[in-house]
């Protein structure tokens, strides 16, 4: 396999595992604001 074949395949998983840590992280965020909202 080609070397910037590869760096790209890691480079846009490396992308989409910070996507959907991003979105886990905005998800808990909103998640926690709605509780302290509702004491």
């Amino acid at each position: 396999l080609d070397q910037t074949v590869l760096r790209s395949k890691v480079c846009k998983l490396t992308a989409r595992a910070a996507l959907r840590q991003f979105f886990k992280f905005r998800e808990t965020n909103r998640c926690n604001a709605i509780e302290s909202r509702r004491e």
